[in-house]
């Protein structure tokens, strides 16, 4: 059983790393999966799709580039959604507040139907371990998603870091409106060069090296908001994962890395 939306609904913005209005309209569909329409181009949530940088996750198809998707998978995880259409003006999904409130709120308000399709599962059968340079991923067999993450900036005010997702009802309460993060100083760098046009002090949470320029929604919201993003890009794969997993500092591109090897690795139920 699979899950879209009841109606369509709206979400505008502006992009994050364009600084222009974007706007996406999520569209109900009965079969077919999760897919974007540019123009009146379709492309598929597919993982040879997906190109993923250091500062998000995007779909690519040919001319056709769709950027920081993560946040939108990670509520389209949460809701159980497998079939949708999201037409995209603009390049980006709309960044909102940095997190998933707008989007999920906007998803629940359109409400949610039953459809066709059988939602399928990766199952993480045994022990699994990906290390790169000071970054590991650890998975061992569960019967839910569990997210144990920790992450570590000694030289800047977020420090040590960990929090556990052990519920796929902590998403709401714990993990939802947990917003991006990012140096002042990699943000005027960015501008400097016409990247993170559209990062503020209202989309993100931004710190110097001394202390945090606005004020953070949790003690530990960076740890928090790194979960978010993980849980979309592990949606990316179009399964929903099953297993304990252990993450220490990945990034985007280490994900992809790591959902690539899981499901060579791993069986779809």
């Amino acid at each position: 059983m699979g899950y879209t939306l009841k109606k369509s609904v709206v979400i505008e913005g502006i992009g994050i790393h364009s600084g222009q209005k974007v706007r996406a309209t999520f569209v109900p569909s009965l079969k077919g999966g999760i897919q974007f329409k540019v123009g009146e181009v379709l492309v598929a949530l597919k993982l040879k799709n997906i190109k993923p940088i250091n500062l998000g996750t995007n779909l690519v198809d040919k001319n056709i580039i769709i950027k920081t998707i993560e946040h939108l998978m990670a509520v389209l995880w949460y809701l159980q959604i497998t079939d949708l259409i999201i037409e995209i003006v603009g390049e980006e999904i709309p960044i909102a507040d940095g997190s998933g409130l707008q989007i999920l709120n906007a998803l629940k308000d359109a409400g949610l139907k039953k459809t066709p399709s059988i939602a399928k599962s990766l199952i993480i059968s045994k022990p699994f371990f990906f290390t790169y340079k000071d970054t590991f991923f650890f998975a061992l067999p569960a019967k839910e998603l569990q997210i144990n993450y920790t992450i570590n900036f000694p030289l800047n005010p977020i420090k040590g870091q960990n929090f556990n997702f052990a519920k796929r009802q902590q998403f709401v309460t714990d993990i939802l409106s947990a917003r991006t993060f990012g140096n002042i100083e990699d943000v005027e760098k960015l501008h400097s060069v016409g990247k993170a046009l559209g990062a503020t002090l209202e989309n993100a949470l931004v710190y110097n090296s001394q202390e945090f320029v606005n004020t953070p929604r949790y003690e530990n919201e960076p740890v928090r908001h790194k979960i978010l993003d993980l849980l979309g890009d592990l949606y990316t794969s179009g399964y929903f994962i099953k297993g304990k997993i252990y993450a220490y500092k990945t990034s985007h591109l280490l994900n992809n890395k790591i959902v690539k090897k899981l499901l060579k690795q791993f069986a779809i139920q």
